[in-house]
């Protein structure tokens, strides 16, 4: 652990996380009337700050910073030609303008590991405090249908706690207070690892991780999130084996996550739940957006339909979106906005482990940098059936977050 010098930004944080407030079940009532009040709270956070924004113009967060700009002006030439034009320039702005913002304030921090420790605690927070409301309303609550939903609720006196649940019994699937079992799958994805991170670096005692990460591994298999349980081994895998200096920790490392992996597979089949059939399922209708959005791009691979549309201008017919982060920036924004989305994750992505390299020799440091790596490089893989990026939601400035502190000096 560093010694404390500098002020953790919580402007930063509180700009990342907001719009995690729209992933609550009772956000989406509101619908987009609530995305544009947390819009205008992340431009007046921005704002406030604005006299404290100093760059350093150094090359590798210039790079980065450059490039998003790059893809936001692409975005908003995709709504020239968009046969919904308005929608494409207003979903532009609506995802990048926070983005830069954060950008902005993320390189103009003096202590940029201090604030990616406390966003880490919220973070760990977030996940620990979803994990236990999700556990206490699965073991405690009421089962009750609304239209076509189904909940568990927790009353307390005047206060209903409501959880969505998807499948069959006995397994269902948990959303503990968000909209889908997916959304807490994600949630939970990080705070794993940044549990894991924030254990290293000695700012959680070893009972304690015990206890935390506990909860929230139980939690993530109730998702039965196929993306964020199988982008969790490999984060687990990949911080330990970076971080690890010997051959042979990194060797029970491996044989580690074989045997658990073993384990919980057997434990699986044992029950003979449906969990099984949800977790070994096929791409759930997620085949046939495909093959129509890859049409799509074979017909028209250079401009795109616009920013944000290929759910509404694609796949709206079969009533299921890309569910693929990548097909949906090829058929929206075209080549050119494709090449540069994913210039800037693979660049963010070898600065990251450029610093796991040059600071072996300062763990906490290092291990900061381990942590985006392995966020950064695992999400490429999670990304392949979702889509949370470019669309305004807290994964997206989360990333954005990511991609910028893999080109700072964190020291």
């Amino acid at each position: 652990m560093l010694k404390y010098s500098g002020q953790p930004n919580k402007r930063i944080v509180l700009l990342i996380f907001s719009p995690l407030l729209l992933s609550l079940s009772l956000a989406r009532n509101d619908g987009i009337n609530f995305a544009y009040i947390v819009f205008f709270v992340q431009c007046a956070i921005f704002f406030s700050s604005l006299f404290n924004i100093k760059l350093s113009y150094k090359t590798k967060p210039m790079i980065i910073f450059s490039l998003m700009v790059l893809l936001f002006l692409i975005c908003v030439f995709s709504s020239l030609l968009s046969e919904m034009p308005l929608d494409a320039f207003r979903l532009s702005y609506v995802v990048f303008v926070p983005s830069i913002f954060l950008m902005l304030l993320t390189l103009s921090d003096k202590s940029p590991y201090w604030t990616f420790i406390l966003a880490s605690k919220v973070h760990v927070s977030i996940g620990t405090c979803l994990s236990l409301l999700a556990l206490v309303i699965f073991l405690f609550g009421k089962m009750t249908t609304f239209g076509d939903q189904t909940s568990l609720v927790l009353s307390f006196g005047p206060i209903a706690l409501h959880q969505i649940i998807m499948g069959q019994p006995p397994f269902y699937r948990l959303a503990s207070l968000t909209s889908n079992p997916n959304t807490l799958g994600i949630v939970l994805m990080f705070s794993q690892i940044l549990t894991i991170y924030l254990y290293k670096s000695k700012f959680i005692a070893r009972n304690g991780f015990v206890v935390i990460y506990l909860i929230q591994i139980i939690t993530l298999v109730f998702t039965q999130s196929r993306g964020a349980i199988v982008a969790s081994v490999i984060m687990v895998c990949l911080f330990h084996l970076v971080s690890n200096e010997t051959i042979a920790k990194k060797m029970k490392v491996c044989l580690g996550t074989i045997v658990a992996s073993v384990v919980g597979i057997y434990i699986v089949l044992l029950t003979e739940s449906n969990t099984l059939l949800r977790l070994s399922s096929g791409l759930t209708g997620r085949a046939q957006a495909w093959t129509l959005i890859l049409d799509n791009i074979k017909a028209n691979p250079f401009l795109g339909v616009g920013f944000g549309l290929s759910g509404d201008l694609i796949t709206s017919n079969i009533g299921i979106k890309a569910h693929n982060v990548y097909l949906s920036v090829f058929s929206e924004i075209g080549l050119i906005g494709f090449i540069v989305f994913c210039l800037v994750w693979i660049l963010a992505t070898v600065y990251s482990f450029q610093g796991v390299k040059f600071y072996k020799g300062n763990k906490a440091i290092m291990y900061t940098y381990t942590a985006i790596f392995v966020m950064l490089l695992s999400l490429m893989f999670h990304q392949l059936i979702e889509s949370k990026l470019l669309v305004y939601d807290y994964v997206m400035f989360f990333w954005t977050y990511l991609l910028t502190l893999s080109a700072m000096r964190l020291s």
